[in-house]
């Protein structure tokens, strides 16, 4: 009989044969059965886009005899937070600490004004026409695999002490993606 929800046509449940015989013994996913037994694999599908919540979700499965509906088990299944889509982008490499979502690797602090302490790098006296270069990191603290769009927005306007939205005529940038072979 299929119980699922939304039903996807296929039995969860069905007989498990009594047998005395207890002695013989399977292995199947990294679990011991015995003979009498029968492994149910219990799948829930998260929604990829949405869904992400700080509290525990439980379900209660239980299972009730077909021959007497008196008898009952249950047990309930839990899951713990569900993480959002989170990135972080900063001028060095993150540690196992920095990858918890709460923290905000490089965070800029413009409450106090637009200062150097804000900037990651600085380019002084660079001759026109050359090619500066900065290192940034990226890393994904999601719950699940993800792309990110990289986009040069703006820039900082010493003249005016202001963010300007554009980047300054002429300028073009180019993100390159360096793969570090470890060897």
């Amino acid at each position: 009989m299929d119980t699922s929800v939304p039903s996807d046509s296929i039995d969860d449940t069905g007989i498990i044969r009594h047998q005395r015989v207890t002695i013989r013994l399977l292995k199947r996913y990294g679990f011991t059965i015995n003979c009498n037994q029968k492994l149910i694999r219990v799948v829930a599908k998260l929604p990829a886009s949405s869904g992400a919540k700080s509290t525990a979700s439980t379900m209660v499965v239980s299972a009730t005899s077909d021959g007497d509906s008196a008898v009952v088990d249950t047990k309930t299944e839990e899951l713990g937070e569900i993480s959002a889509p989170t990135v972080d982008v900063a001028n060095q490499p993150f540690t196992a600490t920095d990858m918890d979502p709460a923290v905000d690797l490089d965070p800029v602090d413009t409450g106090d004004g637009f200062t150097n302490a804000d900037v990651a790098n600085h380019f002084n006296d660079v001759p026109l026409g050359s090619i500066v270069s900065a290192d940034i990191y990226v890393a994904n603290k999601g719950g699940t695999s993800d792309s990110f769009i990289l986009t040069p927005e703006g820039s900082y306007n010493t003249g005016t002490t202001s963010w300007d939205a554009m980047l300054p005529s002429g300028w073009s940038v180019k993100f390159m993606i360096m793969v570090l072979l470890m060897g």
